[in-house]
């Protein structure tokens, strides 16, 4: 059980101990910083963007209950990725082509500066639908209507089926003048991106299959596709969802044929699916948010389940081939109150030692560590632990691995 929101911090080959006391939310195991509802059940990211001066964030959400269910998009908006503002339920499902949910689908800047939303509107299978701003010079785009044209796309591709078709990518523009977005589709039972092409997003046709799985997936979900802002030698990336996220760095031709140059990649490791970027025009870069849900089965106790990873920026590396996520520089803004302790003895494996003055459930902890020649540098934190140390949640990092000499690690 929990007692005054203790933390320790612990070093496995020797322990530091430091309990935190302070005031939490209501719930103190509900996340404060990363974005997303402050009740109900939250799943996927959907159509981030940046628009006249807010950066918006969509997601799958339950506006009636904890548990999933009565799939609608609830929005938040932000100033600068780290203080978010809660604004009313943007999409429901209240038409007869998405009475089934309004599921995953991103949003497109056009031509003319202003937002259209695909998403997978599911009442008759799963087909796509559009949804615009009532009113675009409004820049928290509270308002959104669905055109006359829904749906947009009222097939699956060839060898699809509208079962397992669903989750649009936000669009790019070719050569040609035309628009090019991917949709997750299960394709002879394979999991597939399958390509679609328009002129005004209201009329689209089947243009080819991206890439397909290599692996018994059946189905991939919630696809994306896009380049790194970093990379000098124009490789895409491809991202789809099936057993956790998966990325494939390769070629693309411009119109409809995407080269891997690698094998599949995992984007993250533990609870983390779904993922989805968007280009910030501000700064130039992309942003990645991901679903983060939780493993007990205790939400209709809790009120709430699920929430959205921390911004993060993504780049390509050109030595290792791989993504680079790195939290986005404004969330340094929610930092606050900082206690700088130095006075941290030499100790040994087994050894406890109180840290005073640090208090709070939600930190931002740096530990640096020296490691002395033939120890591990396997380190950990405990947090989340109960006065008596007999409750906690450790993160560890490093290896058994003994060092040869000194180290100095910051972590």
């Amino acid at each position: 059980m929990m007692e005054n929101g203790a933390l320790v911090i612990l070093l496995l080959s020797a322990i530091i101990v430091a309990v935190v006391t302070g005031q939490g939310p209501v719930d103190d195991q509900q996340p404060q910083f990363h974005p997303g509802p402050a009740t109900h059940w939250m799943n996927d990211p959907n159509g981030p963007m940046y628009y006249k001066g807010y950066y918006h964030l969509f997601f799958q959400y339950n506006p009636t209950g904890p548990n999933w269910g009565d799939m609608s998009w609830g929005h938040i908006v932000s100033k600068d990725l780290a203080h978010w503002t809660h604004l009313p339920v943007a999409l429901s499902p209240d038409k007869d082509y998405d009475h089934g949910g309004v599921f995953t689908g991103s949003a497109t800047i056009r031509d003319n500066g202003t937002p259209i939303i695909v998403y997978t509107c599911v009442g008759h299978g799963q087909l796509q639908c559009v949804a615009e701003p009532k009113n675009a010079s409004d820049p928290m785009l509270v308002d959104w209507e669905k055109p006359p044209q829904n749906p947009v796309i009222a097939k699956a591709p060839p060898g699809g089926t509208t079962g397992q078709f669903r989750d649009d990518t936000t669009a790019w523009k070719v050569s040609d003048g035309s628009w090019r977005m991917v949709v997750g589709a299960s394709i002879n039972g394979v999991g597939s991106a399958s390509l679609w092409k328009t002129k005004d997003f209201y009329n689209w046709t089947f243009a080819a299959v991206l890439a397909n799985s290599n692996s018994n997936a059946g189905m991939w979900e919630c696809p994306d596709f896009f380049n790194a802002v970093n990379d000098t030698k124009g490789r895409w990336i491809l991202k789809y969802s099936a057993g956790g996220d998966w990325y494939r760095i390769g070629t693309y031709d411009g119109m409809e044929k995407f080269t891997p140059l690698t094998d599949p990649i995992k984007y993250d490791y533990g609870h983390f699916y779904a993922s989805k970027r968007f280009y910030d025009p501000v700064k130039g870069r992309q942003i990645l948010y991901g679903w983060s849900s939780e493993e007990d089965k205790d939400a209709s106790k809790r009120g709430w389940q699920g929430h959205q990873t921390l911004p993060r920026s993504v780049m390509i590396d050109d030595e290792l081939n791989m993504l680079v996520l790195n939290p986005v520089e404004e969330l340094q803004l929610l930092r606050k109150n900082h206690t700088n302790v130095t006075d941290i003895k030499s100790i040994g494996p087994g050894t406890v030692q109180l840290l005073e003055g640090v208090k709070g459930l939600q930190l931002d902890i740096i530990l640096v560590v020296k490691i002395p020649a033939g120890q591990s540098t396997r380190v950990g934190l405990a947090v989340r632990t109960s006065q008596d140390l007999k409750t906690m949640t450790s993160v560890v990092v490093g290896d058994e691995v003994s060092v040869s000499t000194d180290v100095l690690n910051t972590f």
